[in-house]
């Protein structure tokens, strides 16, 4: 599988590269930005991103979107995109794409050709995504070309709610069969996060009186304090001359009660989030409701847990999420952590002895 991805939004290169800048396999030099799974071409006034793994395409794609306020109506917000999406692929058999297909232009079994088009569509209230698919078949083939085209407007939460429904997935299914063939669950370890604006008088008094090497990294235009290992907190040039600041922490024994009084007193970092991640996760409902202990969300398709973390399942992306909330300035907040990741890491073993 081969999806390409156009943008002309230069302000998502910053964000991307905060995304898989922890990855071990993450690489950037001049233009060319790598990732497992991912290439990335940075031009003068484009991204251009060629992935082979739909996962991969499934997290980036809401990534690419940005909430806007309107123009007159300025207490509502719209979701704006302007990414083209072309995706080659195995093709399935052509009755069972013609059967998901709004509009048939083109058929011919004997030579396997096919050319139709379907739209998916996603609301939450009064805003909404549609997307416009493309397909044509050729040889065992299927050429998609997707777009994205958005409809009203409505609070900026709707708008967040609408952007984590929109699914790669949901519209590769009609044409291909590759991703529907089973992985094994992937489970990413817990870690420590945080995000906010700082003041960039802040900034210089953390980078001058903190602990850890800084590096500046001038491909990002960033600064990156490392505390040994995969921990570290990067700065970013953010608007109205304030830093933005990312906080990303896999071990929790280098938060040390000095360094937590620094990211309370100096940068004024008050609470942090401990996430893990649990992807290609295949659960029945029976499993969630009784063994796991989960009860079903408003959203149909949300199953979630609540205790000393949340865990929160999405039945339709086989993806779940484990998030604690955990403030800064509690006693003992470094045995706080270790605590907390070991019942994450406790409860992932748990979730994978039952899951397919």
């Amino acid at each position: 599988m081969r999806i390409e991805i156009l943008t002309r939004n230069m302000d998502k290169k910053a964000e991307l590269l905060t995304m898989w800048a922890a990855e071990p396999s993450f690489t950037s030099a001049g233009g060319k930005i790598t990732v497992d799974g991912v290439q990335v071409e940075a031009g003068p006034d484009y991204l251009l991103l060629t992935i082979n793994d739909w996962r991969r395409g499934e997290q980036v794609l809401p990534r690419l979107f940005s909430i806007s306020p309107c123009a007159y109506a300025p207490s509502y917000c719209e979701p704006v995109t302007d990414q083209k999406i072309l995706v080659t692929a195995a093709a399935r058999p052509l009755p069972e794409i013609i059967e998901n297909l709004d509009v048939l232009e083109h058929l011919d079994l004997e030579k396997g050709e096919l050319a139709g088009a379907f739209q998916r569509r996603w609301q939450s209230r009064d805003v909404a995504v549609v997307a416009p698919v493309e397909v044509m078949v050729q040889g065992g083939v299927a050429v998609a070309r997707i777009k994205f085209l958005t409809h009203f407007r409505d609070g900026e939460h709707h708008c967040r709610l609408l952007l984590e429904k929109i699914s790669l997935r949901e519209m590769l299914t009609v044409f291909t069969p590759e991703i529907t063939r089973r992985c094994r669950p992937r489970a990413v370890p817990p870690c420590v996060t945080a995000r906010r604006s700082v003041t960039g008088q802040d900034f210089s008094r953390f980078l001058n009186d903190g602990p850890g090497g800084v590096i500046y990294r001038p491909e990002q235009d960033e600064y990156l304090v490392q505390f040994g290992g995969r921990n570290y907190l990067s700065f970013h040039p953010g608007r109205e001359r304030n830093v933005e600041l990312e906080l990303h922490i896999e071990d929790c024994t280098c938060l040390t009660e000095r360094l937590t009084e620094q990211l309370t007193d100096i940068l004024h970092l008050e609470q942090v989030s401990m996430e893990g991640r649990i992807a290609d996760l295949l659960l029945e409902p029976r499993q969630l409701l009784g063994e796991l202990n989960f009860r079903k969300d408003e959203d149909y398709h949300i199953f979630v847990r609540e205790g000393a973390f949340l865990a929160r399942y999405d039945i339709q992306k086989l993806e779940m999420q484990l998030r604690a909330v955990v403030d800064l300035r509690a006693p003992a907040v470094g045995e706080m952590l270790t605590g907390l990741y070991r019942d994450m890491l406790l409860f992932t073993e748990l979730v994978l002895a039952g899951g397919a």
